[in-house]
Protein backbone atom coordinates (compact mmCIF):
# COMPACT_ATOMS: atom_id res chain seq x y z
CA UNK A 1 0.00 0.00 0.00
CA UNK A 2 1.91 3.43 -1.17
CA UNK A 3 2.02 6.01 1.98
CA UNK A 4 2.57 8.72 0.16
CA UNK A 5 1.90 7.91 -3.61
CA UNK A 6 -1.40 7.33 -5.11
CA UNK A 7 -1.36 4.19 -7.56
CA UNK A 8 -2.06 6.55 -10.54
CA UNK A 9 1.13 7.93 -10.02
CA UNK A 10 2.68 4.77 -9.76
CA UNK A 11 1.35 3.56 -12.61
CA UNK A 12 1.99 6.73 -14.30
CA UNK A 13 5.93 6.62 -13.42
CA UNK A 14 5.68 2.56 -14.43
CA UNK A 15 4.43 3.96 -17.93
CA UNK A 16 6.02 7.11 -18.87
CA UNK A 17 9.48 6.76 -16.44
CA UNK A 18 8.72 10.33 -15.23
CA UNK A 19 6.76 11.55 -12.32
CA UNK A 20 5.88 15.29 -11.81
CA UNK A 21 4.91 16.36 -8.39
CA UNK A 22 4.26 20.21 -7.97
CA UNK A 23 4.99 21.36 -4.36
CA UNK A 24 7.24 18.76 -3.55
CA UNK A 25 9.39 20.90 -2.34
CA UNK A 26 7.98 24.13 -0.56
CA UNK A 27 8.55 27.22 -1.75
CA UNK A 28 10.57 28.18 1.61
CA UNK A 29 12.79 24.78 0.64
CA UNK A 30 13.19 25.68 -2.82
CA UNK A 31 13.99 29.43 -1.85
CA UNK A 32 16.94 28.30 0.83
CA UNK A 33 18.33 25.97 -1.92
CA UNK A 34 18.65 28.70 -3.92
CA UNK A 35 20.54 30.89 -1.95
CA UNK A 36 22.82 28.44 -0.47
CA UNK A 37 23.76 27.64 -4.00
CA UNK A 38 24.18 31.49 -4.80
CA UNK A 39 26.25 31.52 -0.96
CA UNK A 40 28.63 28.69 -2.31
CA UNK A 41 29.30 29.92 -5.79
CA UNK A 42 30.28 33.44 -4.53
CA UNK A 43 32.30 31.95 -1.47
CA UNK A 44 34.28 29.36 -3.40
CA UNK A 45 37.94 30.39 -4.41
CA UNK A 46 38.23 31.34 -8.01
CA UNK A 47 42.30 31.73 -7.46
CA UNK A 48 42.43 27.70 -6.52
CA UNK A 49 40.56 26.23 -9.02
CA UNK A 50 41.59 24.26 -11.99
CA UNK A 51 39.30 25.86 -14.05
CA UNK A 52 37.61 22.82 -14.88
CA UNK A 53 34.94 22.95 -17.59
CA UNK A 54 31.62 20.83 -17.55
CA UNK A 55 31.49 19.34 -21.33
CA UNK A 56 29.47 16.31 -22.43
CA UNK A 57 30.25 13.91 -25.34
CA UNK A 58 32.45 11.12 -25.93
CA UNK A 59 35.49 10.83 -24.01
CA UNK A 60 34.99 14.26 -21.88
CA UNK A 61 36.35 14.60 -18.44
CA UNK A 62 39.25 11.36 -19.35
CA UNK A 63 41.91 12.08 -17.59
CA UNK A 64 40.27 14.78 -15.35
CA UNK A 65 40.44 14.10 -11.43
CA UNK A 66 39.08 17.34 -10.57
CA UNK A 67 35.88 16.22 -12.24
CA UNK A 68 36.53 11.94 -11.41
CA UNK A 69 36.82 12.68 -8.06
CA UNK A 70 34.52 15.13 -7.59
CA UNK A 71 31.87 12.31 -5.91
CA UNK A 72 32.11 12.81 -2.31
CA UNK A 73 33.00 16.46 -2.79
CA UNK A 74 31.41 19.83 -3.26
CA UNK A 75 33.26 20.82 -6.50
CA UNK A 76 32.33 23.59 -9.12
CA UNK A 77 32.57 22.91 -12.75
CA UNK A 78 32.71 26.07 -15.16
CA UNK A 79 30.86 26.76 -18.78
CA UNK A 80 33.02 25.93 -21.80
CA UNK A 81 33.15 29.89 -23.05
CA UNK A 82 33.56 30.68 -19.23
CA UNK A 83 37.37 30.18 -19.81
CA UNK A 84 39.69 31.63 -22.55
CA UNK A 85 42.38 29.70 -24.10
CA UNK A 86 44.87 31.05 -21.55
CA UNK A 87 43.03 29.43 -18.99
CA UNK A 88 41.59 33.00 -17.75
CA UNK A 89 38.16 34.04 -16.92
CA UNK A 90 36.00 35.66 -19.38
CA UNK A 91 32.97 36.29 -17.10
CA UNK A 92 32.45 37.09 -13.69
CA UNK A 93 32.68 33.99 -11.43
CA UNK A 94 28.80 34.33 -10.22
CA UNK A 95 28.02 33.99 -14.33
CA UNK A 96 30.28 30.94 -15.12
CA UNK A 97 29.41 28.27 -12.74
CA UNK A 98 28.06 25.76 -15.45
CA UNK A 99 27.47 23.11 -12.13
CA UNK A 100 28.09 22.56 -8.50
CA UNK A 101 28.25 18.98 -7.72
CA UNK A 102 28.58 16.10 -6.65
CA UNK A 103 27.94 15.50 -2.78
CA UNK A 104 26.26 18.49 -1.81
CA UNK A 105 23.25 15.95 -0.53
CA UNK A 106 26.40 14.35 2.53
CA UNK A 107 27.89 17.22 2.91
CA UNK A 108 25.92 20.32 3.07
CA UNK A 109 23.30 20.53 5.72
CA UNK A 110 20.46 22.51 3.71
CA UNK A 111 21.02 20.06 0.93
CA UNK A 112 21.17 16.44 3.28
CA UNK A 113 17.75 18.18 4.76
CA UNK A 114 16.12 17.92 1.43
CA UNK A 115 17.18 14.51 0.40
CA UNK A 116 18.69 12.11 2.58
CA UNK A 117 16.58 13.59 5.76
CA UNK A 118 13.52 14.49 3.43
CA UNK A 119 10.52 11.82 4.94
CA UNK A 120 9.06 12.80 1.80
CA UNK A 121 11.74 11.52 -0.58
CA UNK A 122 12.07 8.10 1.52
CA UNK A 123 8.08 7.67 1.38
CA UNK A 124 8.36 8.41 -2.41
CA UNK A 125 11.37 5.93 -3.09
CA UNK A 126 9.79 3.31 -1.00
CA UNK A 127 6.29 3.43 -3.22
CA UNK A 128 8.48 3.73 -6.34
CA UNK A 129 9.89 0.15 -5.66
CA UNK A 130 12.19 0.86 -8.44
CA UNK A 131 15.55 0.04 -6.45
CA UNK A 132 16.29 -2.58 -4.11
CA UNK A 133 18.62 -0.78 -2.31
CA UNK A 134 18.11 2.95 -3.12
CA UNK A 135 21.33 5.35 -2.71
CA UNK A 136 21.53 8.81 -3.65
CA UNK A 137 25.14 8.75 -5.58
CA UNK A 138 25.30 12.18 -6.54
CA UNK A 139 23.63 15.62 -6.25
CA UNK A 140 24.44 19.03 -8.24
CA UNK A 141 22.96 22.35 -9.36
CA UNK A 142 23.34 22.69 -13.17
CA UNK A 143 22.94 26.97 -13.38
CA UNK A 144 21.69 28.29 -16.39
CA UNK A 145 23.82 31.22 -17.17
CA UNK A 146 22.32 34.08 -19.53
CA UNK A 147 24.91 34.76 -22.81
CA UNK A 148 26.44 31.63 -22.12
CA UNK A 149 26.41 28.01 -21.91
CA UNK A 150 26.34 24.38 -24.34
CA UNK A 151 23.64 22.61 -24.90
CA UNK A 152 23.76 19.13 -22.77
CA UNK A 153 22.56 16.11 -24.81
CA UNK A 154 20.44 12.97 -23.60
CA UNK A 155 23.04 10.89 -21.63
CA UNK A 156 22.02 8.93 -18.58
CA UNK A 157 24.28 9.35 -15.45
CA UNK A 158 23.71 5.79 -14.12
CA UNK A 159 25.77 4.25 -16.83
CA UNK A 160 28.49 6.28 -16.26
CA UNK A 161 28.81 5.85 -12.39
CA UNK A 162 28.36 2.38 -12.57
CA UNK A 163 31.52 1.83 -14.53
CA UNK A 164 33.24 4.40 -12.33
CA UNK A 165 32.11 2.22 -9.22
CA UNK A 166 33.28 -0.93 -10.93
CA UNK A 167 36.87 -0.01 -11.45
CA UNK A 168 37.66 1.15 -8.65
Amino acid sequence: MPEYLTQQQIDQFNQNGYLVLPGFLSAQETNGLLSRSKQLIEEFPIETHPMTKFTTGDDNHVGDDYFLDSGDKIRFFLEEDAVDKNGRLVKPKTKAVNKIGHALHELDPQFRQVTLENERVKALVRDLEFHVDPVALQSMVICKQPEIGGEVGEHNDSTFLVSIHHSQ
